[in-house]
């Protein structure tokens, strides 16, 4: 157990300091406006690039976010069971985006239907989820 969860705050740190890289990306692009716009262009598809290289370590974390879970053995587990469940099934959604930098039309690249809006959503039902069930258990703890 104490393996899963020194890995699982090892994946988070990796998906934050992976974000703010990506964000210092964004923010260089936007600082010199007055550059070549190629290399504006460059900066921005790297910045992008990294975004999406965030989903292995997400996917992983909320693979171990679901062993976690499942490990609770109480009568009455902290979290429901079948979150995990939702951990496992829902990064699904997120594998198309790991595709987007070899597709520029159709509903695979970033703008894509597929690509965008089935991550966004099943991303979205993740983070309701999770905040919802997670908040809740953290009042119960803290009120033992």
């Amino acid at each position: 157990m104490p393996l899963l969860i020194t890995t699982q705050a090892a994946a988070g740190v990796t998906v934050g300091v992976t974000f703010m890289t990506c964000g210092i990306l964004f923010a260089t692009v936007t600082f010199r406006l007055d550059r070549d716009p190629q290399l504006i262009q460059v900066l921005s598809d790297l910045a992008w690039l990294y975004f999406t290289i965030l989903i292995p370590m997400l996917i992983l974390q909320l693979l171990l976010v679901a062993q976690v879970i499942r490990s609770d053995r109480r009568v009455r587990p902290v979290v429901p069971s079948w979150l995990a469940l939702t951990n496992e099934f829902l990064p699904f959604g997120w594998f198309g985006v790991l595709g987007t930098h070899c597709l520029h039309h159709g509903p695979f690249p970033w703008s894509g239907g597929i690509t965008f809006w089935l991550t966004a959503a099943t991303y979205f039902v993740h983070m309701t989820l999770g905040t919802a069930f997670f908040w809740i258990a953290a009042g119960e703890i803290e009120g033992q």
